[in-house]
């Protein structure tokens, strides 16, 4: 799996928001300063349009020892890749598209598909919501496994907490 990554990324491991972050997952989504969260289930990836929101962003997760220094988290800038290495995190382009993933995780000999349109009411009701990002939703068929990326023009989630609420 992977997760979009465009302009500036943090980017965290499931695993360490589970152990770091109180409240793990639904906790950081929520605590969110944008619309930005998204995850595959392995990562979770927030992205600012500007350095400094990025940087004001990392400092609030320093009290929850998340941090550049100790691994515990990845910058990606969608022009230059990770911006420091990472043992646990890569990050490539799916024609054209900037996309971070944790190392290994996709399976052997995988390439990316064809473009493909979900048409049934049937096909429509097997699918799982993997990710929301950027208005576009990421789902997986129940029956058959595969993902298929959909772009919403009205699926943007507003924030449920107000941005200032996390940098405190």
């Amino acid at each position: 799996m992977a997760v979009l990554t465009e302009m500036y990324n943090v980017v965290i491991r499931v695993s360490t928001l589970t152990v770091y972050y109180p409240g793990g997952v639904a906790a950081y989504e929520s605590d969110c300063p944008n619309s930005t969260f998204c995850s595959d289930g392995e990562v979770c990836r927030v992205g600012f349009m500007s350095w400094a929101d990025t940087e004001l962003f990392m400092q609030s997760l320093r009290r929850f020892d998340v941090s550049l220094e100790n691994g515990t988290a990845a910058i990606i800038r969608e022009d230059k890749g990770l911006l420091q290495p990472s043992e646990w995190l890569e990050f490539h382009r799916i024609d054209g598209t900037p996309m971070a993933r944790l190392v290994g995780s996709a399976p052997p000999g995988w390439v990316p598909g064809e473009p493909r349109v979900l048409t049934t009411e049937a096909e429509l009701r097997r699918q799982e919501v993997l990710a929301v990002s950027d208005g576009v939703t990421t789902y997986r068929d129940r029956t058959t496994g595969e993902v298929v990326h959909v772009g919403r023009a009205l699926t943007e989630r507003p924030s449920s907490k107000p941005w200032w609420k996390i940098w405190k």
